[in-house]
């Protein structure tokens, strides 16, 4: 949510008009800080420009009644196979900074998801992945090791990247400035067209 209490303590004096107005520009802002998250976002990650755009979504847009506005997207983290991968001689190696080389996952298999309509994610055994220490965060890394004792080495663990939510929130200060700049052009805009 953008911080705008500057312009609603100056629209104040223009009433249910004022309001209308900053609604407006609100979710103008929201689409523009929308639009500049997937560039942004494009610009550091190998994804497809439409598959960011499903994801990050409007959530709430603003009323004069309520001035705030959110986008929001889901919290599962991005499959493997949404990269660039290719299969190498141990495993698989999947490119995902923009512009930089890949990283070789040994012991990666691509297999078909169930319910998924047919899409495919990177795979790796349980007893591979425990062995894979520095790999992961030390919660992932105990649910891997009580995966790997439950099922004796032979589970399998899909791998993902961070979600385009976590994508977005880390560029969270790059989007704000110019869209704080962007709905105030906005808004002062509207209130010239009262």
């Amino acid at each position: 949510m953008v911080q705008m209490s500057g312009l609603i303590q100056r629209f104040d004096q223009y009433g249910i008009k004022g309001r209308g107005a900053l609604a407006n520009a609100m979710n103008r802002g929201n689409t523009y800080s929308r639009n500049l998250g997937v560039n942004e976002i494009k610009k550091s990650v190998n994804l497809d420009e439409a598959f960011i755009k499903t994801k990050l979504k409007a959530l709430k847009r603003a009323s004069p009644q309520k001035l705030r506005t959110e986008i929001g997207t889901p919290s599962r983290g991005v499959l493997l196979t949404r990269y660039p991968h290719s299969k190498v001689d141990k495993g698989y190696n999947v490119r995902v900074k923009r512009g930089g080389g890949g990283t070789d996952i040994t012991g990666a298999f691509r297999m078909k998801l169930r319910g998924t309509g047919g899409k495919y994610g990177l795979g790796i055994r349980s007893g591979v992945a425990a062995r894979m220490r520095g790999s992961f965060k030390s919660q992932t890394f105990a649910r891997i090791q009580a995966m790997n004792r439950r099922t004796r080495g032979r589970g399998v663990w899909m791998m993902y990247s961070m979600s385009v939510g976590q994508m977005f929130k880390l560029l969270r200060d790059d989007v704000s400035q110019p869209t704080i700049g962007f709905i105030r052009q906005e808004f002062l805009k509207n209130l010239e067209n009262l």
